[in-house]
């Protein structure tokens, strides 16, 4: 079992939630759902709306574009948010390698939480802005 202390951790790991206050982060860790996998469980289908993004707590997850291997999440690894940040369908397939526990965060909850604190949602478009800035230098 994961502890609400545990899953703050590893939000505050994470650039994207780093800066957060500790009731933003107590209130997203709340919120927050653990799943396990199994090797060769699908956590999501390259297509699919669930529109959760993942932290990697232990285990091995694969990301696939149609058949092509494109990567490998390990732990604290955080993977699915711009699906979760845009709404849209998930670019890839996840697929746990080995045993695998992932904690999950849901757009509907994100956005929850970022409607109730606007100090949140301006530290995330801080972020966020910050990652596009180094993908276009």
């Amino acid at each position: 079992m994961i502890s609400h202390q545990q899953i703050i951790s590893r939000l505050k790991s994470n650039k994207l939630f780093a800066s957060l206050n500790e009731n933003d982060l107590s209130e997203l860790a709340a919120n927050a759902v653990v799943k396990e996998f199994m090797p060769a469980d699908i956590v999501f289908k390259q297509n699919g709306t669930e529109q959760m993004a993942y932290f990697v707590h232990s285990g091995k997850i694969s990301i696939h574009i149609d058949a092509l291997l494109m990567s490998h999440y390990t732990e604290g690894s955080f993977f699915g948010e711009f699906s979760m940040l845009d709404g849209t369908k998930y670019t890839a397939s996840a697929i746990a390698q080995e045993p695998t526990v992932l904690i999950g965060i849901s757009r509907e909850h994100f956005f929850d939480q970022i409607e109730k604190s606007r100090d949140m949602a301006i530290k995330i478009i801080e972020e966020i802005v910050r990652r596009l800035k180094r993908h276009i230098a």
